[in-house]
């Protein structure tokens, strides 16, 4: 079918952006029960934030995953050195996706327990090292895709 690698990778990101969704909730009801009374909660534009960081760095894990699975397909058929070579950038890909969330989580709560400049510095603004890291999982999300999508024509 033309259109299967498309499908593919539609359902790939729709089962990315549910587990991010709620990988979100889990870190904010987290992140909120340990707070201090005199904090407030994540909640808001903050919560939203967070989630949408969330589901788009689980959205590239699931899609990252999915590109090492078909390269390791792809090398056990060919043996060919290129893909070996390509399994060697994107594994250490896919643990960088991993630590990237745990990143998140940190950045978050961060957020959420400081009353200090080091919010603007490190939270979700344009500037901030959240609002950074949000732009780059974006375009990796956007390469990983598209080389998702040339690997399964």
């Amino acid at each position: 079918m033309k259109n299967q690698p498309i499908l593919i990778i539609v359902c790939l990101l729709v089962v990315g952006c549910i587990i991010g969704t709620f990988t979100s909730i889990a870190i904010i009801d987290d992140i909120n029960s340990d707070l201090n009374p005199d904090l407030d909660p994540v909640e808001g534009k903050q919560a939203n934030y967070a989630t949408l960081s969330t589901a788009i760095l689980c959205m590239g894990l699931v899609v990252i995953s999915a590109l090492v699975l078909s390269y390791i397909r792809i090398y056990r058929a060919t043996k060919s050195k290129y893909i070996a070579a390509l399994l060697l950038f994107f594994i250490p890909a896919l643990i960088k996706s991993i630590f990237t969330l745990r990143t998140m989580y940190s950045v978050v709560r961060i957020i959420a327990t400081q009353k200090s400049s080091i919010v603007q510095d490190i939270g979700f603004s344009h500037s901030g090292f959240a609002g950074i890291l949000l732009i780059v999982s974006i375009f990796e999300l956007v390469a990983a895709s598209t080389l998702l999508y040339l690997s399964m024509k």
